[in-house]
C-alpha cells in the first residue's frame, strides 16, 4: 500500500489554503481530486476571445451572442454562472451519487478549482464581532488571513470597510469602478455621515483579481480571457508543476478508516473504475460541504440520518439610480461587483446584512432581450437610458437568520443517494423585506430606489455560502469537530472547508474558509 505524509481531498479554495499551510512548514503533500476539467473544445473559443480583445480591444457581436445563447439570463437572474459557455463547474462525473433536492439549490462541484472557476471573486474577512462567538484562537486566524492574502491577487482599497473588515496587507492595487458605478458611489460619499447614522457603511468591492493587468473588457461574468480572476486550480496546478506538491485527478474518495498512527483512504479511479487504498498520516477534507458530509457519513456508515447545513440566504433585487451615465455601451469596465454596502439595524437583524452592487453588464442586456422576446426591438432604442440607471444588488444575510437544509446519506436495498431537504424559515423572508423597506426609505440619500416588486429570494444553497455541518467546538459532539477540524471520534482526519465554520456571516465566505484551512493545516504537526 502506498503511503503519503499528508493527503488533501479537493482542489477548491479550501484545499489551496490547506496546501499553503502545509508547504509553509515544508511538509510533503498529495492532492486527490475528481477534477472535471474545462472542455478542450471550448479552450479554442477562449483563446479566440483573448486574441480578439488583444487585437481589437473589444469583442464582436457574434462573440457576445455565443455567450448570450448559453446564459439563460432572465428576470429571475442567471440559473448558473458559466465559464466561456461551459457548465463544467456544476457537472456530475461518471460515478456521481444521485442527489435529490427538495426545495434546495445547493450543488456539489467536482471541477478542478471547484466553484472558484465561476465565482464572483469577492474576498472579505469575517468581522471581529462575528469571530468572538467562535472558540478558536482569533490571533491564529488573523495570521492565516495575512498568509492567504499574501498569496492571492487582490483588488482592495483602504476605505471605511477596513474599520470592521481589516485589509491584512499594506501593498495593494484596485480596479477602477465603472463611470455608472462611480456616479452612484460619489452620491453615497456626499451622504456618508447621514448613511452612517442609519447603520450603513460602504466601500469598493474587494476582489481576488490581478487588478494591474485588467483590460476592462467587461466579460468578467462570462469568464476572464486572461485568467486574471483567481481560480484555486491554477494556483494548485502551478505548485504541482513546480514539484512542491503532487496532484492526482479522476480520483473519487469513497471513505476512510483511521488507525492509531495512520489513515487508510479508499479511492475509486474514475478512468479504470478500479478501487484501491492508500495510507496517510493525515487527511485534510476540502471537498465542499456536501461532498465532505457524504465522505464522513460513508466512513461512519451513518445511513438514513440527517445532518444540518447552515446557509447565508441569497437574494437579488434591481436598484434604479436617479441619475444616468453617458456612453454605457462604449465604456471599458469590469463587470464584477463594483462596491459593497454593509447594513446594521438591530430593528431588522442582530447581524450585518451584506449588499453587493453590480452595474451594467451584458447579462442584463441578455435578460431584457429574453424577457421581451420578439418585441425586443420596441425597447432597444431606450436601452441606453434604462441600463445607465439599473444596478443589480446581490444580498446575503447571516446564517442564524436564514433558511437552512438537511443532508441525508440514504441507503435502500444497496442503492445510495443524497437527500437535501429545505428547513423553512419564514423570518428570513420577513427580514429581507424589512431591509428592502429601509433601503426604500433611504432612497433620496442612496441616490436611487430598490425595485421591490422584482425581489427574488433564492432557495437555500443557491448562493454557495453554506456550511457549518460539523462546526468547530472545544468539546465537540457527534456532528461537530474540534478546533482543528477533526470530526468527533477522529484524530488524524481534519475538515478544512466551510463544513467546520461555526456560523456563516453575511459577507463573503471564501477568504475565511481559506484562512481557517491554512490555520488548521499549519498547526497539526504536534497533534497526537
Amino acid at each position: 500500500m502506498v503511503h503519503y505524509k499528508n493527503l488533501v481531498i479537493g482542489s477548491g479554495p479550501s484545499a489551496y489554503g490547506a496546501v499553503l499551510g502545509l508547504i509553509a512548514r515544508d511538509e510533503k503533500v498529495i492532492v486527490f481530486d475528481i477534477g472535471i476539467d474545462f472542455e478542450k473544445s471550448l479552450f479554442e473559443f477562449k483563446e479566440s476571445v483573448k486574441n480578439e480583445i488583444r487585437n481589437k480591444g473589444t469583442v464582436s457581436e457574434n462573440t457576445l451572442e455565443q455567450f448570450r445563447s448559453s446564459s439563460n439570463a432572465s428576470s429571475s437572474g442567471v440559473p448558473i454562472k458559466r465559464f466561456f459557455t461551459s457548465d463544467y463547474a456544476y457537472r456530475e462525473h461518471n460515478n456521481s451519487i444521485n442527489v435529490k433536492k427538495l426545495n434546495v439549490q445547493a450543488t456539489p462541484s467536482y471541477a478542478k478549482g471547484g466553484f472558484s472557476a465561476v465565482w464572483g471573486s469577492s474576498i472579505m474577512p469575517f468581522s471581529a464581532k462575528e469571530l468572538e462567538t467562535w472558540s478558536i484562537d482569533i490571533e491564529q486566524l488573523n495570521f492565516a488571513y495575512k498568509q492567504i492574502i499574501k498569496n492571492l491577487p487582490v483588488s482592495i482599497e483602504n476605505d471605511d470597510l477596513a474599520i470592521e473588515f481589516p485589509l491584512f496587507r499594506d501593498d495593494f492595487s484596485n480596479l477602477e469602478i465603472s463611470k455608472q458605478a462611480n456616479s452612484l458611489y460619489n452620491r453615497l460619499i456626499r451622504n456618508k455621515l447621514f448613511l452612517n447614522k442609519k447603520g450603513i457603511t460602504f466601500g469598493k468591492s474587494r476582489l481576488a483579481v490581478k487588478a494591474n493587468d485588467c483590460t476592462y473588457c467587461g466579460l468578467c461574468l462570462y469568464g476572464c480571457p486572461e485568467d486574471l480572476i483567481f481560480n484555486s486550480w491554477n494556483a494548485i496546478n502551478r505548485l504541482a508543476k513546480d514539484e512542491k506538491i503532487e496532484y492526482k485527478s479522476n480520483s473519487e474518495i469513497v471513505k476512510f478508516k483511521e488507525f492509531d498512527n495512520h489513515v487508510v483512504v479508499t479511492i475509486k479511479d474514475l478512468v479504470s473504475g478500479n478501487i484501491f487504498e492508500v495510507s496517510t498520516e493525515r487527511v485534510y477534507l476540502a471537498a465542499g460541504a456536501i461532498s465532505t458530509a457524504k465522505i464522513i457519513l460513508e466512513s461512519r456508515e451513518n445511513y438514513n440520518e440527517e445532518i444540518q447545513i447552515k446557509d447565508s440566504q441569497y437574494f437579488i433585487v434591481p436598484f434604479i439610480s436617479f441619475f444616468g451615465s453617458k456612453g454605457i455601451f462604449k465604456e471599458k469596465f469590469h463587470s464584477m461587483s463594483q462596491f459593497y454596502l454593509e447594513v446594521k439595524d438591530e430593528n431588522i437583524s442582530n447581524f450585518n446584512m451584506h449588499l453587493q452592487f453590480y452595474g451594467y453588464n451584458d447579462l442584463l442586456y441578455t435578460a431584457v432581450k429574453n424577457i421581451f422576446g420578439f418585441l425586443f426591438f420596441l425597447v432597444k432604442p431606450f436601452l441606453p437610458f434604462i441600463f445607465s440607471r439599473i444596478f443589480i444588488i446581490q444580498g446575503y444575510i447571516h446564517s442564524n437568520e436564514s433558511q437552512s437544509f438537511s443532508l441525508e446519506l440514504n441507503e435502500k436495498m444497496g442503492e445510495k443517494s443524497l437527500i437535501l431537504r429545505k428547513n423553512k424559515n419564514i423570518s428570513s423572508y420577513i427580514l429581507i423585506k424589512k431591509l428592502m423597506k429601509k433601503l426604500f426609505l433611504l432612497s433620496r440619500k442612496l441616490g436611487g430606489i430598490v425595485f421591490f416588486p422584482a425581489l427574488k429570494i433564492s432557495e437555500p444553497g443557491f448562493g454557495n455560502h453554506y456550511g457549518s455541518s460539523f462546526p468547530m467546538e472545544k468539546q465537540p459532539n457527534l456532528n461537530q469537530s474540534d478546533l482543528y477540524g477533526r470530526p468527533f471520534g477522529f484524530k488524524r482526519v481534519h475538515i478544512v472547508d466551510s463544513s467546520v465554520l461555526p456560523s456563516i456571516s453575511a459577507n463573503t465566505i471564501t477568504l475565511t474558509v481559506m484562512a481557517n484551512a491554512y490555520r488548521i493545516s499549519n498547526r497539526t504537526k504536534d497533534l497526537i
